[in-house]
């Protein structure tokens, strides 16, 4: 979990029901690996939520990227629910106040009525929409004074840092929270890639059922162990014209592709890397064996969902010779140097 936990929000517990909070594979193509963070409700007094105690002291004004994706499989008629991002916040950081202060909420649907859709990943910009304050009064410098950015009047984040320049994470109760719920009856979502970035570097989080195995920054020069052993090798059917082996496929990535794409491309496959060709220029080709499933359906769904994706620059089946006879020419004579 690397930091991160699932809590019952509603009465500050750690959430042990695997059925409402859970990592999950999926679901579709999650935006990095091939899992997600998955939070549900029954009814609308629930509220689950995934907390990491982290960031304690963050300004706002120092907070360069803040973007996550979402997914919801339940319905919403009005399209508005999506797992939102929050704070727990204090309104001026270079105050004597230290006391608890509420949060500061990011909802996709403020700003964005009816763009949460159901069934797909969707990636939001928490800096570009609005926000609101759980109390209705909060400090700024030292004084309690009424929140102009609560639910019904949430503010953009200019007008927050307008309204309060030293907003930030709250210095003792600092943590950065994905939650869903307090008043969503029936809710089933997920989340991914959560970035946060500043002044000195960008994290992101991407939430996986289980550990991905690393995938180098270049290939490695070397084949699998058993690659030699022509006996799995199947012909490539109506697909590929020879012989293949039906688990490995070759994949190259465009130049100065960073480790992080390329680990993200792979696990998107369920792929491990076992081998692979290097270029003089130490770059190459990745060999990479995936699942199969008996056939050679796996295989080439794969290989389909690698070329969409933009950092790829070249995915192929592993194409061998079991039967070299077969591709030379006749002996018609004695060959003659000239």
């Amino acid at each position: 979990m690397h930091g991160w936990a699932f809590y019952n929000d509603q009465n500050g517990t750690l959430c042990a029901d695997s059925a409402v909070c859970r990592l999950v594979e999926g679901p579709g193509g999650p935006p990095s690996g091939v899992g997600s963070a998955e939070l549900a409700t029954t009814v609308a007094s629930d509220g689950l939520a995934l907390i990491r105690k982290d960031y304690a002291g963050t300004r706002f004004d120092a907070i360069t990227t803040l973007e996550y994706s979402t997914y919801r499989q339940s319905v919403d008629s009005g399209n508005n629910l999506a797992i939102a991002f929050q704070v727990n916040a204090d309104y001026d950081l270079n105050d004597a106040v230290t006391g608890w202060q509420g949060r500061l909420v990011f909802e996709p649907y403020q700003g964005n009525g009816g763009n949460a859709v159901q069934g797909i990943w969707q990636r939001w910009d928490a800096k570009a929409g609005k926000w609101w304050g759980t109390k209705a009064s909060v400090p700024k410098a030292g004084i309690i004074a009424a929140n102009p950015c609560v639910q019904a009047t949430p503010c953009t984040w200019t007008q927050l840092l307008a309204a309060y320049p030293n907003v930030g994470v709250h210095g003792t109760y600092g943590a950065v929270i994905l939650k869903a719920g307090s008043g969503w009856p029936s809710f089933r979502g997920n989340v991914d890639l959560l970035t946060i970035g500043t002044a000195i570097g960008s994290t992101s989080f991407d939430f996986e059922l289980t550990s991905m195995v690393a995938v180098p920054s270049v290939p490695p020069d070397s084949l699998p162990s058993d690659y030699s052993d022509t006996t799995k090798a199947v012909s490539g059917g109506r697909f590929v014209a020879g012989m293949i082996l039906p688990d490995i496929l070759v994949l190259g990535f465009k130049r100065n592709t960073p480790q992080a794409d390329r680990q993200s491309a792979i696990a998107l496959v369920k792929g491990v890397v076992v081998g692979g060709r290097k270029r003089p220029d130490g770059d190459g080709l990745y060999l990479v064996r995936v699942p199969v499933n008996g056939t050679l359906d796996s295989l080439f769904q794969a290989i389909q969902r690698l070329r969409q994706l933009p950092q790829v620059s070249t995915v192929t089946p592993e194409v061998i010779f079991t039967d070299l006879p077969t591709y030379l020419r006749p002996n018609d004579g004695v060959f003659r140097q000239r």
